[in-house]
């Protein structure tokens, strides 16, 4: 492969994800510590970039070099900004959450796809204790933090809840900002009521009727929800639609089951986002890939029934079922209370 070829490509990708607006050279001479004219020599070919200025060029702007080499084949490079291993607070998971969404709020013509079976956590952040439960079981079951092992759920009695408040709203406050294409099922509760259930099962509730609590709160979160999909806009519990509103267009899909996939689309860079080991996740700019997806979310949006704004026959459809799921798992919850009692 020629040596020039690849540095030209490089430079190429360097120069689409920044942008001509947001100084690319200015960035790669600050990188490389070169002069401007240094980095247009580089740029026109006349000098070649060294392995050492490769190297820092592909950290500083995540890049890899399989990228630039296996253009013929689909190989795919993935970025992990959380993992168990590396999670031994809730700020170390939410920081990335955190810097992931500021990053969305700088990109013109910003549009999020979002296909899911599970309910996206940000959702889940619109309420106290929900955040809190969904916090406490990966802390217990997932990052086996320190103090978590004999420690039991209370509603009103979470040591965390003030050292994640904060890092919630600033997420959330970006989130709610961007526009949004997203594609359920009917199963979206499924996970969390059944996570419910196994704490209850596995007496991880200090006050075990606080179990029905949560269920209510996620039946309150799915008709705020329905909302949203009615107005066609994002906006918090209790407030009303306002000029930071980013849109939201929902889609009811039963077709195409799939794990938690987000395709970030803008001019300026494209992503594609997807859980591992949920609630960690991973981050890949692979073009192949982002062509891909892109092509699939087009695919499996014309076989899914539109839910949002007029569409009120198929969104009460849909949420319907889902609070017919909920119904169904706060009867057991009470037959397990009984048990229990």
């Amino acid at each position: 492969m020629d040596a020039f070829k690849i540095q030209e490509d490089l430079l190429a990708k360097i120069r689409g994800q920044v942008g001509d607006q947001g100084n690319w050279v200015d960035l790669i001479a600050d990188a490389l510590s070169l002069s401007k004219p240094a980095v247009y020599k580089r740029i026109n070919g006349s000098t070649s970039l060294s392995i050492n200025d490769l190297a820092i060029l592909m950290k500083r702007f995540d890049l890899s070099f399989d990228s630039l080499i296996h253009t013929d084949r689909l190989t795919v490079d993935f970025h992990l900004p959380t993992s168990g291993n590396t999670v031994k607070t809730f700020i170390d998971f939410l920081s990335p959450i955190k810097q992931f969404v500021v990053n969305l709020a700088n990109m013109p013509e910003l549009q999020i796809w979002h296909a899911t079976s599970e309910l996206h956590l940000f959702y889940y952040f619109l309420d106290k204790d929900l955040t809190n439960f969904k916090m406490f079981l990966h802390a217990k079951t997932l990052w086996n933090l320190k103090g978590y092992e004999d420690l039991k759920f209370s509603i009103h009695d979470f040591s965390g809840s003030h050292f994640i408040a904060q890092e919630v709203d600033e997420i959330l406050t970006h989130y709610f900002r961007a526009p949004n294409i997203e594609l359920w099922n009917e199963n979206i509760i499924t996970n969390t009521l059944n996570q419910i259930k196994y704490f209850l099962i596995s007496g991880y509730f200090e006050k075990p009727e606080e179990s029905l609590i949560l269920c209510e709160k996620i039946r309150s979160l799915i008709r705020h929800l329905c909302k949203m999909a009615e107005q066609g806009k994002k906006f918090y519990p209790g407030k009303e639609v306002n000029q930071e509103s980013g849109d939201y267009l929902l889609y009811h899909n039963e077709l195409s089951y799939t794990n938690n996939i987000m395709l970030i689309n803008s001019p300026k860079h494209d992503q594609v986002f997807t859980t591992y080991n949920n609630p960690n996740f991973m981050l890949s700019s692979n073009e192949k890939l982002i062509a891909y997806t892109k092509n699939w979310f087009e695919r499996v949006k014309k076989l899914s029934q539109p839910v949002s704004l007029d569409a009120q026959q198929s969104r009460m459809l849909l949420f319907n079922q889902i609070e017919k799921k909920i119904d169904l798992a706060t009867m057991e919850i009470n037959h397990l209370l009984e048990r229990l009692t």
